[in-house]
């Protein structure tokens, strides 16, 4: 599981550099952690603090939002090539790693920074556990809307970790949003009540499949679940917002799912 902070710049404050922020940010932070595949036990850890060089000094928004300060990034940052290879050393090969990452950004982020040091392109998996996590999410809080990470936590109970938005500790309260994603048992008290609204749609475990291939079964879980809902008799929904008429199985999963299914 891997997490970056980097470069950013509010909009009113730096209007040029915030509208190209995509190309302009660099990595100022990498956080990693190693999880066994099985069980997602921790196995080891990697943090280092970069040195930016396109924009050496951090604007005030970045420094209040990461609590990154730029005597720190001066006093310990590495340059990238370094803390770059030393991930992939700490990594091991990367043609057997399995990437995780909360969206889409780290996975890019590393990619073309490597890329600009004419680096071998790794050959790692990625993983985009914001998709896989905000689609189960949905499905057992009943609410709509894509979850950020701080949502995540909240929805299930979990407080954030000790220094939100610093690499490490964001890729840590990933994990552990992860692991009730793969075992609901594992959730807390206010955790286990959203896991059992989804109780009266079916008997078995909320995690049907226990997702050893996160990425893959946490889709096919979610996939599943949908193709149920579609099985359940009586269905009769209108072109507008959901007038539907359900078996209370069906009517169960619709409530938890706000899906609207054609006829």
């Amino acid at each position: 599981m891997c997490d970056l902070e980097a470069t950013c710049w509010r909009a009113d404050e730096h209007p040029e550099l915030a509208a190209r922020q995509r190309d302009e940010a660099e990595i100022i932070e990498i956080g990693a952690v190693r999880l066994d595949p099985h069980t997602l036990t921790e196995v080891d850890r990697f943090e280092r603090l970069v040195r930016p060089v396109r924009h050496p000094t951090l604007s005030a928004f970045c420094t209040q939002l990461t609590g990154i300060s730029q005597a720190l990034v001066d006093a310990e940052g590495v340059p990238f090539a370094q803390a770059y290879a030393e991930l992939m050393a700490w990594m091991g090969p990367t043609q057997a790693v399995d990437l995780a990452a909360w969206g889409i950004f780290d996975h890019r982020q590393l990619e073309r920074q490597a890329a600009e040091l004419g680096a071998e392109a790794p050959g790692w998996t990625p993983h985009n556990i914001k998709v896989h996590c905000s689609d189960w999410l949905r499905w057992t809080t009943g609410k709509s809307a894509r979850f950020g990470q701080a949502q995540a936590l909240q929805a299930l109970g979990l407080p954030p970790g000790e220094r939100p938005h610093r690499a490490l500790s964001d890729a840590l309260d990933v994990v552990r949003v992860l692991r009730i994603v793969w075992d609901p048992a594992r959730a807390s008290a206010q955790g286990q009540a959203v896991l059992r609204r989804c109780a009266a749609l079916d008997p078995e475990p909320v995690n049907r499949a226990r997702m050893a291939e996160v990425d893959d079964k946490a889709r096919g879980w979610f996939e599943r679940a949908v193709k149920e809902l579609r099985r359940c008799r009586a269905v009769q929904v209108s072109t507008g917002k959901a007038h539907v008429r359900l078996n209370d199985r069906g009517r169960a999963a619709l409530a938890l799912m706000d899906l609207e299914l054609d006829r």
